[in-house]
C-alpha cells in the first residue's frame, strides 16, 4: 500500500520520489493524497508528465500549467515525458523535433504557474540505435540541442541503467 511504500522509501534514506502522471487520465484526488503523503514524510516529488501517445503541445501545456498551479508549493521538479527517444516511450517513431515542441510548451506553462520550478528533460532510454524505432540517448540529446531546445529545460535527467549493466 502507498503508506507502507513511502515509509520504506523514507526509512531507506531516499529523499526523492519519482512518480508518473498521465496527462490525460490523472485522478487529481489520488494525486492530492499522494502529494500530501509524500510531504508528510519530508520526501520530495519529481512529477513525471507522460502519456500513452504524443500529445498536442498546447493541450499538454494546459495540463502542465494546471498541475503546477495546483501543486507548486509541494513540487519543485517536473520531468517532461519519459524515454521519448524510443518507440515504446513515445508510442510511435521518436522525433526530437516533436518532443522539442512539447518541451517548449510545457516549460513555459510550468514556469508561468510556478516560477521556481525545475523542468527536467525526459529521462532518455540508454540505447545505441540510430533509428527509426529507437534513437541513441546521446544522439537524441544532440538533436535537441541542434533544434534549439536547450532553453526549454533546466536540467537533464538520466537513466542509471542500460545494456547489461544493472543500476
Amino acid at each position: 500500500d502507498q503508506s507502507a511504500q513511502l515509509d520504506r522509501i523514507a526509512a531507506a534514506g531516499f529523499v526523492w520520489v519519482r512518480q508518473p502522471f498521465d496527462w490525460q487520465t490523472t485522478d487529481l484526488a489520488a494525486a492530492d493524497s499522494l502529494v500530501t503523503a509524500i510531504a508528510q514524510r519530508h520526501l520530495h516529488l519529481v512529477a513525471v508528465f507522460t502519456g500513452s501517445q504524443p500529445p498536442d503541445p498546447a493541450a499538454f501545456a494546459d495540463f502542465a500549467a494546471q498541475f503546477a498551479a495546483r501543486y507548486g508549493k509541494q513540487i519543485g521538479a517536473y520531468q517532461i515525458w519519459d524515454e521519448p527517444n524510443i518507440e515504446l516511450g513515445w508510442s510511435g517513431p521518436p522525433s526530437a523535433a516533436e518532443y522539442a515542441r512539447l518541451l517548449q510548451a510545457a516549460h513555459a506553462a510550468i514556469h508561468a504557474a510556478d516560477p521556481g520550478a525545475t523542468v527536467l528533460l525526459a529521462g532518455l532510454a540508454p540505447t545505441i540505435e540510430t533509428g527509426p524505432k529507437n534513437i541513441s540517448d546521446v544522439l537524441y540529446l544532440r538533436q535537441l540541442y541542434e533544434l534549439g531546445a536547450g532553453p526549454y529545460f533546466d536540467a537533464v535527467s538520466g537513466k542509471p541503467y542500460g545494456f547489461d549493466a544493472s543500476p
